[in-house]
């Protein structure tokens, strides 16, 4: 079994000399252009296999669902905003 060498983002963009934005730039684009890049809670690594991807695209849609619920519980939070809105408006 080969050991996933991984670096943080900070860490990779730091040992590139760039930005920790341009470095996700670049990730973005390099998986846009077919490239395995993986990534998990300790870094971004090259996935050498077919499984450690699904486990990247697996940690990544998990983020993607804790992101969308938030977005669905701050959008039930605007409720007491309006509320607050019509009581000062009436």
């Amino acid at each position: 079994m080969a050991v996933k060498i991984r670096k943080s983002g900070r860490e990779l963009a730091r040992t590139l000399g760039i930005h920790v934005k341009d470095l996700q730039k670049l990730v973005k684009r390099l998986r846009k252009k077919k490239k395995p890049i993986a990534s998990d809670q300790y870094g971004y690594y090259y996935a050498a296999t077919a499984a450690e991807l699904c486990d990247s695209m697996d940690f990544l849609q998990g983020m993607a669902d804790g992101l969308m619920e938030d977005i669905r519980n701050m959008r039930g939070s605007l409720n007491s905003y309006r509320e607050k809105e019509g009581e000062q408006n009436g």
